[in-house]
């Protein structure tokens, strides 16, 4: 498997990267069904998106 996350060679990154690539998806998906049903919020542009990214940044580092 690739190393997509730039894991750490261990025995369990295959399976991490695997719960890592699950939970992105499962974001992803959530924000699209919020942008379908919010479609004039501005989500996609570029500055809702990099606040979008720099909390999920924060979040992965104990939470905002």
């Amino acid at each position: 498997m690739d190393n997509t996350y730039a894991l750490y060679d261990h025995k369990e990154r295959d399976e991490a990267t695997e719960k890592i690539d699950k939970a992105i998806s499962l974001f992803g998906e959530m924000i699209r069904q919020i942008t379908i049903a919010h479609p004039d919020v501005g989500i996609g542009d570029t500055e809702t998106d990099e606040c979008i990214v720099d909390d999920v940044y924060s979040e992965i580092h104990g939470g905002r």
